[in-house]
């Protein structure tokens, strides 16, 4: 089983490939107390795990150009400003701007919205939802306008779930929706 560590600049631990169990607990003290495993920096750099100080972690998604989680503060903004904030800061691509554009009411230029291809279009459209919370109460208005979006509405429970689930998820995710692309 090949093991691999590289060490950066910036305080972190990438780890790619595989790694035993047993592993893991040094890794965490040589960061320390309040080490994190950071799934969001590690799928940006391709690798399995990366594990740092949160400080250290941030500064390497800030360095990548990485969007952030929204913060508390997002919550109190109205439905409108939490949909620029994540438009401003959030992981935007295609098909999530086709659903904010749709679910906020905004005329959309193509006749059938984009919609998610993979696991990462998918991801960025479930993180929309994060953002803007009050947007999962008109999920139906977007299967108004495209069959290919109604199917994957249909499953939308289903495809989070398997999002959830990590890398193993991701790869039945795409599985999933190749199922019910046209």
């Amino acid at each position: 089983m090949e093991i691999s560590y590289q060490a950066t600049d910036h305080d972190l631990t990438v780890l790619r490939g595989q790694i035993p169990i047993r592993e893991l607990p040094s890794l965490m003290k040589r960061h320390g107390r309040d080490a994190i495993v950071d799934t969001w920096l590690a799928r940006a750099l391709k690798a399995t795990m990366v594990i740092g100080s949160p400080e250290a972690c941030a500064r390497q998604r800030e360095a990548l150009g990485l969007s952030q989680l929204p913060t508390r503060e997002v919550a109190t903004l109205s439905l409108q400003q939490q949909v620029d904030e994540w438009r401003r800061r959030g992981d935007v691509g295609a098909s999530s701007e086709a659903l904010a554009d749709v679910l906020m009411g905004m005329a959309h230029v193509s006749e059938e919205p984009a919609y998610p291809r993979d696991a990462g279009d998918f991801q960025r459209c479930a993180l929309l939802l994060v953002w803007a919370p009050g947007l999962r109460e008109s999920l139906p208005v977007i299967a108004t306008r495209s069959s290919t979006w109604r199917a994957i509405l249909a499953h939308w429970d289903e495809l989070e779930m398997l999002l959830a689930l990590g890398e193993t998820g991701r790869r039945k995710l795409n599985e999933r929706l190749s199922e019910l692309l046209p």
